[in-house]
């Protein structure tokens, strides 16, 4: 079992398959109120990736019946954060819920960093979200 509360994340999510890239808040943290605004104006089919049902029916599908199947796959890089090589929206639904009970496979990389680590210093984007306090969006 792995408590993915504890640890932190290198997510590889876009607006293309997260409802918080394409939003700036994470569906599963929404009001009443602002889930109902996002009800209707979501033109996305239900299941897909950054609908704002996605998240939410798949955390309700983990409580009735757990994780489901393929088992996550993490790997830990030598800046110390884990990637995501299977199941990135089960580990950040994890994490942002507080499910501090997963089944994980975990790997250990001798010699990588994250990409987020990698690319910070090139990337004028991650430098302009640092000033602004902002890169918890690529680290969590």
């Amino acid at each position: 079992m792995f408590d993915p509360t504890n640890y932190e994340f290198a997510f590889n999510l876009s607006k293309h398959n997260c409802f918080k890239k394409l939003t700036g808040k994470c569906s599963l943290l929404l009001t009443d109120r602002q889930l109902r605004k996002y009800q209707k104006i979501d033109t996305s089919n239900k299941n897909s990736f950054n609908s704002v049902h996605y998240c939410r029916k798949l955390l309700d599908y983990i409580k009735l019946n757990g994780m489901p199947l393929p088992v996550i796959s993490i790997e830990k890089k030598t800046c110390g954060h884990f990637s995501v090589i299977d199941g990135q929206h089960r580990i950040c639904i994890a994490k942002t819920s507080g499910l501090n009970q997963v089944t994980a496979t975990t790997s250990t990389s001798v010699e990588s960093e994250c990409a987020v680590c990698r690319n910070k210093d090139s990337s004028f984007s991650y430098r302009i979200k640092q000033r602004l306090g902002r890169t918890r969006e690529y680290i969590r």
